[in-house]
């Protein structure tokens, strides 16, 4: 499949020299067809949402060649975002590499974090019913304290019930042991907070959403029935509904031997890429700065997204 990849590389280098001009090229039909790898809702790339993601299919691209980057080589992404590099590098088919991420944002070195990790299936199980048991006896008990964060306007965009539910399953959460499935439940709560607001889902920044400007959408009906289940929304069973399709996601990594092995993996390690060096990730998205050397020459391959205006 290397051959292929670097064939189809050198001809649009060639096109591209003759007329000096941008090609339009599909990253997708290329790879679903020559490569045969298909990306929808296979591993964790739908664990969570996150603005600007970069399409698999361009990392895939230049992963599945031993051109770019030898088989032994490490892989790099300064800008990391929630991990589609970071993920894509150790699942390949063809080529797994061990893969260094960076990122200022700690939700995105989180989400990357859990979507990188792999999970024993019976610990996660274990640990799942152990959170649950924790909530359920939260809502048996009055004197049991929500965790309420206080902040302007939070009465704008969450119900007095999303509030509480949201208090309380933080609450629960935050009695856990530190660990990855702990990592693994703040996404699944993140996720969760946004889907029992009253944002917009369907835009990224933070807007309230107002279902008449989609009157004449396709989109009217669903919208209009979110925000009527969100103005008391039943947290706890949508809680549940994002921990199991997001457990079936994690539980995927299990099944590729390197993850388990642990002979290749991704790492979030630093926050600036303007002077990168090579910390510790910990929990909830932290860093541990107490050692850092440089990577001192010992990427092979950086990938990296470029912004255009």
């Amino acid at each position: 499949m290397s051959e292929i990849v670097i064939k189809e590389f050198d001809k649009l280098q060639d096109r591209y020299a003759k007329k000096q001009k941008p090609i339009k090229f599909s990253f997708r039909k290329f790879v679903r067809t020559n490569l045969n790898i298909k990306r929808s809702d296979v591993y964790t790339h739908n664990i969570h949402s996150y603005p600007g993601r970069l399409f698999p299919y361009i990392p895939i691209f230049f992963l599945s060649s031993d051109k770019f980057c030898p088989p032994e080589g490490k892989v790099l992404d300064p800008f990391s975002g929630s991990g589609t590099v970071l993920l894509e590098s150790i699942v390949n088919p063809y080529f797994k590499r061990n893969v260094y991420g960076i990122e200022i944002n700690p939700l995105g070195r989180l989400i990357s974090k859990v979507k990188t990790t792999p999970i024993d299936p019976e610990e996660l199980d274990k640990k799942i019913a152990c959170l649950y048991r924790k909530i359920e006896k939260a809502k048996r008990n009055r004197r049991f304290k929500a965790l309420i964060p206080k902040f302007k306007n939070i009465d704008l965009w969450f119900s007095k019930n999303a509030k509480n539910g949201l208090g309380s399953i933080k609450a629960c959460i935050e009695q856990l042991d530190s660990d990855d499935c702990k990592d693994f439940f703040w996404v699944c709560f993140s996720k969760l907070v946004r889907s029992v607001s009253k944002a917009d889902p369907n835009i990224p920044p933070p807007v309230i959403l107002k279902v008449e400007k989609y009157k004449d959408s396709y989109r009217y009906e669903k919208l209009k029935k979110l925000a009527q289940r969100n103005e008391k929304p039943d947290v706890v069973k949508i809680f549940k509904e994002i921990i199991d399709e997001n457990s079936h996601r994690i539980k995927r990594l299990w099944e590729i031997k390197e993850l388990r092995d642990k002979t290749i993996g991704a790492k979030i390690i630093w926050d600036d890429s303007r002077n990168i060096k090579k910390g510790d990730y910990t929990f909830k998205g932290d860093l541990n700065r107490t050692e850092s050397p440089k990577l001192n020459n010992s990427i092979s391959m950086i990938i990296k997204r470029c912004w255009h205006r």
